[in-house]
């Protein structure tokens, strides 16, 4: 399900009055699927998708790209088979289209790739270490100048 597509998500929330109002539509909304409430700071950046899955044929996979919507019009991403360093990483963020992105291309604002590379080691390595997770989908993760924060986890045991 797309939380978005089913009027699940409501951001830049600036007062309690706001808040309650989006609350009441998150509810009627999403009715029948009993819907869990997560309230979180506004990050502004860079939308991008780590991902994780294990196949019957390569073990364990990893997937960066371009996340938020993009994922699924652009299709940008990378996958490596874990486990997955530091090095492969980078490596695997350079072979995107969103590098260029991230390293400021036209804005002059770089991301924090140092960051975006550990999140990236860290999943391989929690899949590693976690025979019992299935997939990991961490869609979007936001990257600016100060970090990489996944904002929307999903993991299926």
């Amino acid at each position: 399900m797309h939380k978005t597509e089913v009027g699940a998500v409501f951001t830049d929330i600036k007062s309690l009055k706001e808040f309650r109002r989006d609350y009441k539509k998150i509810i009627k909304n999403t009715r029948e699927f009993s819907p869990q409430i997560i309230i979180q700071e506004q990050i502004e950046g860079h939308q991008l998708i780590v991902g994780a899955k294990r196949d019957k044929e390569f073990g364990v996979v990893i997937l960066f790209g371009l996340g938020g919507i993009f994922v699924e019009i652009i299709n940008d991403v990378c996958i490596e088979i874990a486990p997955i360093s530091k090095k492969t990483a980078f490596k695997m963020i350079k072979k995107t289209k969103a590098y260029d992105i991230l390293m400021g291309k036209r804005t002059n604002q770089k991301s924090n790739i140092e960051d975006l590379a550990n999140l990236i080691v860290n999943v391989s390595n929690l899949m590693q270490q976690k025979k019992v997770i299935k997939e990991i989908d961490l869609n979007p993760v936001i990257v600016n100048k100060d970090g990489a924060y996944a904002i929307d986890p999903k993991m299926i045991i």
